[in-house]
């Protein structure tokens, strides 16, 4: 039996590798931040052990990764931290991850990187995943590079929802780019299939769902599944921070360069390029309303 450790445990995509894992009856290792570990433990099933560490922390590292086959790294940078922060963890932080995994002698490393991540230098988080990129390819670890685009989970779904029914949600005209949300649960079947797959070793993947939408077409797809009212919000003067406050409703000015990115740049992977990739990974990929919640009750 392969052992895993999967870093990030304690978020979404964390818990559903975790999930998956134990389903394929893995000896799975979660890395968690000290803080949410004991929460953590009351949720996952018992099958999972659970360590508490940090990218920041060597010692904690090297004991996540003693006897560890195959490394998930499913702890991202949020889009609202500092840009200190995000080198300091994409960057930095995976440095010592990487180090230490080889030295650990792990087998394989699975890392999440974002969509084009090379071509904003200037963007701080796109940056950082880049060097983190060419740190791992520099390595001397066999891996696989996932390269999501836009992201959707279940709870992202009902959020909206939930507006729509009320009537307060109203999406923000964009530029109309493309982009093919990914849901989480598609990208965590990509993570634990990569160790197994020769063909992925060494690679970089981009990955995004199975249809591509322009602007707000999700929304409208949405709410007329439920008969719902869609109104869209002309763009004018305010467009970024309107686009900010109800798309996302960022706290930082870190996440402004990167939402107007997203409203402004084609953030899609083909249907054909997914295609290919998905039939390499052995993975269906399920469009956004397969996971269409019940209506919000008021």
């Amino acid at each position: 039996m392969a052992k895993f450790l999967v870093t990030g445990a304690s978020g979404t995509l964390g818990r559903m590798v975790l999930q998956r894992l134990v389903e394929r009856r893995e000896e799975v290792r979660g890395l968690v931040r000290p803080g949410k570990l004991d929460l953590l433990a009351q949720e996952v099933r018992r099958e999972v052990e659970l360590v508490a560490g940090d990218y920041d922390d060597e010692a904690s590292l090297q004991a996540a990764l003693e006897g560890v086959d195959y490394v998930i790294t499913a702890v991202r940078a949020s889009l609202y931290d500092s840009p200190k922060q995000h080198y300091a963890l994409e960057a930095d932080g995976n440095r010592r991850l990487f180090r230490l995994a080889a030295a650990a002698g792990v087998s394989h490393l699975t890392f999440i990187s974002l969509l084009h991540a090379e071509k904003f230098p200037e963007i701080h988080i796109f940056n950082a995943k880049h060097q983190a990129e060419n740190i791992l390819r520099e390595s001397d670890l066999d891996y696989t590079i996932l390269r999501p685009g836009a992201l959707m989970s279940r709870a992202m779904l009902l959020r909206t929802l939930t507006g729509l029914s009320k009537g307060w949600f109203t999406p923000v005209e964009g530029e109309n780019m493309p982009h093919s949300p990914l849901m989480y649960d598609d990208l965590a079947e990509f993570c634990v299939r990569a160790y197994a797959l020769p063909e992925a070793c060494k690679r970089t993947f981009n990955l995004g769902g199975p249809k591509v939408y322009h602007g707000s077409d999700w929304v409208r797809d949405l709410a007329a599944n439920y008969g719902l009212p869609f109104k869209l919000r002309p763009r004018g003067s305010s467009f970024l921070a309107n686009t900010m406050m109800r798309l996302v409703q960022p706290q930082s000015r870190y996440a402004t360069a990167y939402i107007h990115l997203k409203t402004t740049q084609d953030f899609s992977v083909s249907p054909e390029e997914m295609a290919h990739t998905a039939a390499l990974f052995g993975v269906k990929l399920r469009p956004m309303e397969e996971f269409y919640p019940p209506i919000p009750s008021s």
